[in-house]
């Protein structure tokens, strides 16, 4: 099972900048948008706030979900094998969540 890599908030925010810059790139595929999954909602808003209309984020954990007991479906991890790039807690507080996107996710993109 892949681990999740461990970040202080400062590397947190200096990738989620990078992960802004890209997506503002003028590369041929411009036109599509990052494919970002994060373990629940919270990670989701912030990707989200950061990465503007150059990314499509989607949340394992719903909006409003209990994330411990949380059930992911199959179209869930559908998702997660389209990632470019992954954002979890990793403190324990998407457990479901992240039993699933560690060994779902394609070997290209990190998982932070």
């Amino acid at each position: 099972m892949r681990s999740l890599i461990q970040f202080s908030p400062i590397v947190l925010l200096t990738s989620l900048m990078l992960l802004a810059a890209s997506a503002c790139s003028d590369e041929e595929n411009s036109s599509s948008k990052l494919q970002v999954v994060t373990s629940f909602s919270v990670l989701d808003d912030i990707v989200g706030e950061v990465g503007g209309d150059r990314v499509e984020v989607f949340s394992v954990v719903p909006s409003g979900a209990d994330p411990h007991t949380f059930e992911p479906a199959p179209r869930d991890v559908q998702r997660i094998t389209e990632a470019d790039l992954a954002f979890a807690n990793g403190l324990g507080l998407e457990p479901a969540a992240l039993k699933i996107i560690g060994p779902n996710l394609p070997s290209r993109p990190p998982l932070v």
